[in-house]
């Protein structure tokens, strides 16, 4: 599992399997390190994450070069007060109508 966020997402990813997290601020990034989890660029965690978590209130955190690169089947969600993590348009336009 790939995540970006917070402080407060990072006891949540101890119980599940995640290995590694994307962060979009590098004080984060480092908090994280700190915290035992490998961090790295988000265009890398989308080519080996399952299930993406945001809870940053960041702008694009997830965009079309992330989505094009998931695995089919991945899980994205937001978790943050806002609706602007991931790029919905992106998502519309990527979007397969069956």
């Amino acid at each position: 599992m790939a995540r970006d966020t917070s402080r407060r997402g990072t006891p949540r990813g101890r119980a599940l399997p995640a290995q590694g997290r994307a962060q979009s601020r590098p004080i984060k990034g480092i908090e994280a390190v700190f915290d035992g989890f490998r961090v790295m660029p988000m265009i890398e965690a989308a080519k080996e994450g399952d299930i993406f978590v945001t809870v940053t209130g960041c702008k694009d955190v997830i965009t079309k070069e992330h989505m094009q690169v998931m695995k089919n089947g991945a899980v994205m969600c937001n978790a943050g007060h806002f609706d602007v993590e991931v790029n919905k348009h992106h998502l519309e336009k990527l979007s397969v109508i069956p």
